[in-house]
């Protein structure tokens, strides 16, 4: 008997605060700038890795890329390749994969490079496109 004031009020709820979404309105993006480079263990490039480049002093967003076969990244802040915002980075490198059918995927890169605050490695981004120094693996 109750059961449809109580559908009505759930869906003008959803109508009144639906259009508030959960993500970054247009114009709070920060403007980005195409960003590649590579990752190489040793000499040979590091193929299907995840980078991501964590601002310094800022809990903004994280542009992350993943790396091809020549071990080539490019980042993705928004939407596609569009690179990442101006701005000192610290940068991790994660290579996950599944060992053995029965356990979960496992870093098959030292864990130290998984942490901004132990990967040694960091990066800079200009306002315009940058070319990042390949960042050396070592075991």
């Amino acid at each position: 008997m109750y059961k449809r004031p109580a559908i009505s009020c759930l869906v003008l709820l959803a109508l009144a605060f639906g259009p508030l979404g959960c993500g970054k309105a247009e114009s709070d993006r920060k403007p980005t700038f195409a960003v590649e480079g590579r990752i190489l263990e040793g000499t040979k490039p590091v193929a299907n890795a995840t980078v991501v480049f964590h601002p310094v002093g800022d809990t903004g967003v994280k542009p992350r890329g993943k790396t091809n076969a020549n071990g080539v990244y490019k980042l993705t802040t928004y939407d596609g390749d569009d690179g990442a915002p101006a701005g000192s980075y610290r940068v991790t490198v994660e290579l996950w994969a599944t060992v053995h059918a029965d356990a979960g995927p496992v870093n098959r890169i030292p864990a130290k490079y998984a942490r901004p605050e132990s990967s040694g490695f960091a990066a800079e981004v200009a306002t315009g496109p940058t070319t990042i120094e390949p960042f050396v693996l070592k075991k």
